[in-house]
């Protein structure tokens, strides 16, 4: 449902018209992706409603409030990968914001900016330049201690968000794109310590260094059938072979460093030495080293190359696996969904934890934390539990 009154406010008629929509669904809260015959109770009808106000939100919201109906938020993001913009619950209603979408203020003196859920990353970097703003589109700043209350609203279900300011980096006053190459696997460890040291230090103070295998960089190139006729995953010796062929190595990172005396036009540097490190927005696809290992030995058990990326941070990183699979294939589809779950298991025994799974695994994901079970409160139910 779109509505396209002048008024601010939903009128009675089309609330009405929402209300004899919704009313019918199905109450089964089972994951809208269920494949279970009993978690449908007839055919749930679904609706989505594409505000262009505050109060438009506010009197959907009402609506879903009074007659209990479950509503799923997306936005400009396309959430590829992790749902995309299906609702968790059956039956839900999809509030689309990508029509409330004013970039509010660029503040370059101070460092931020303000827009609303609908911009995307290309409008607010044409913004910027547009108003030629020494401000980069790209990577924001989390800084600060204690408890932060932001993550309840940026990426949960705690509310919906309806314009937000971010603290990006201001444009430097020069840019050096650097690239580093480990000829061996076993010398992850050691690049490791050396970024962990220029970032604690804010010697790179940009995107965070982006480390890639050498399956990871091979499957930007080709399939693996171009790359090995065997059976089953491409083994380390074939591997070592293909980095002597393609002059490349078992482990790649980029990052940037900034010195200058004058600010840089992000679009000034060339794509093929900044990436996205500058902020220029792409459509292009982005106790943890002992796990590294593991990761790659449950791969490779289920018949899936290791594909893996590490994030870094001042005092954490991410570490990516990329499960690559053919969606045409029923078994290998399920083949690839058994590792996920398998890496997740694996990966809480480990003392890490995941982060942004699809929607489907998201009670599986939730199940390896405890949420304060010591404290269980009202119900039996865990506090924190309670909150969603």
């Amino acid at each position: 449902m779109r509505t396209s009154t002048s008024d601010s406010r939903l009128s009675t008629a089309t609330i009405s018209v929402f209300i004899r929509l919704m009313t019918p669904i199905c109450r089964d809260k089972s994951p809208a992706h269920s494949a279970r015959p009993d978690s449908w109770c007839g055919v749930p009808r679904k609706a989505m409603a594409r505000p262009t106000t505050v109060e438009q939100i506010q009197a959907i919201l009402r609506v879903a409030n009074d007659y209990k109906i479950p509503v799923w938020t997306v936005s400009r993001g396309k959430n590829l990968g992790h749902g995309t913009n299906s609702g968790r619950i059956l039956g839900s209603v999809i509030i689309d914001l990508q029509d409330i979408d004013k970039v509010l203020e660029i503040n370059d003196k101070y460092s931020y900016y303000t827009v609303e859920p609908g911009v995307s990353f290309s409008k607010l970097y044409e913004t910027i330049r547009k108003q030629k703003k020494n401000i980069y589109c790209g990577p924001c700043s989390a800084a600060g201690t204690g408890l932060r209350t932001t993550p309840c609203f940026s990426q949960s279900n705690f509310g919906i968000v309806t314009k937000m300011t971010s603290w990006p980096s201001p444009a430097p006053h020069g840019f050096t794109s650097c690239h580093v190459t480990v000829p061996k696997e076993a010398g992850l460890a050691a690049m490791v310590d050396i970024f962990r040291d220029l970032l604690t230090h804010e010697v790179v103070q940009n995107h965070p260094p982006v480390i890639g295998n050498i399956i990871r960089e091979l499957s930007k190139r080709s399939t693996q059938a171009s790359w090995y006729d065997g059976n089953g995953t491409i083994p380390d010796w074939r591997l070592e072979e293909l980095a002597k062929e393609q002059n490349i190595s078992w482990w790649d990172a980029y990052f940037d460093a900034s010195k200058g005396e004058k600010y840089l036009d992000a679009a000034a540097v060339p794509w093929e030495d900044s990436g996205m490190q500058t902020g220029v927005p792409s459509m292009m696809l982005i106790a943890a080293l002992d796990w590294y290992f593991e990761a790659k030995e449950i791969c490779k058990s289920l018949g899936f190359d290791f594909v893996a990326g590490l994030h870094l941070y001042q005092r954490h990183l991410a570490h990516l696996i990329m499960i690559s699979f053919d969606r045409t294939d029923q078994a290998v589809k399920t083949a690839a969904n058994d590792l996920f779950v398998e890496l997740v298991l694996k990966a809480r025994r480990a003392g890490c934890g995941k982060y942004r799974p699809h929607i489907n695994h998201i009670d599986l994901v939730a199940d390896q934390s405890d949420f304060g079970v010591k404290d269980e409160g009202a119900n039996g139910v865990p506090a924190l539990m309670r909150l969603n």
